[in-house]
């Protein structure tokens, strides 16, 4: 990712995150590396998310990010959110239409992962498998399934 790039990111997390959380305390560095990208098309598709309720599309993430893909892997840093528990889905959605493709059987045809690298049976994991805690510098590792 460019260094404007960067900037441009981490300008709209502050923004995003500093009118949902203000009066907290905020915790270290949250590092996310997503690897097993395969391809630079479309946007590489992050959301943090704080609860089982968000997790399950009942609430808002807490933290939504939309990045340029690139051959590999690549890590978003930030430092915007306060300590407690979370979760991470990341999609790479290839096409650019802003939804999960998938085929006459309900199986993604884009990439896919989830914090903890949790794999559900028959659907996506639990809110338990996905959720970790942050709490000062944390790093959290995603391989995308394909």
């Amino acid at each position: 990712m460019k260094p404007t790039q960067v900037l441009r990111t981490m300008v709209r997390t502050l923004i995003t995150t500093t009118s949902l959380f203000a009066g907290h305390t905020f915790a270290g560095e949250l590092a996310v590396t997503i690897r097993g990208i395969e391809s630079d098309a479309g946007k590489l598709m992050i959301a943090v998310v704080d609860s089982e309720a968000a997790f399950n599309g009942d609430g808002p993430a807490v933290l939504s990010v939309l990045i340029a893909p690139q051959p590999g892997e690549l890590t978003f840093n930030t430092d915007a959110l306060p300590d407690g528990a979370y979760g991470i889905r990341v999609m790479h959605d290839e096409n650019g239409n802003g939804d999960m493709d998938s085929n006459m059987v309900g199986m993604p045809t884009e990439a896919w992962g989830f914090s903890n690298n949790a794999m559900g049976n028959f659907g996506p994991p639990s809110w338990s498998d996905i959720r970790f805690d942050l709490s000062g510098d944390t790093a959290v590792a995603i391989d995308l399934n394909h």
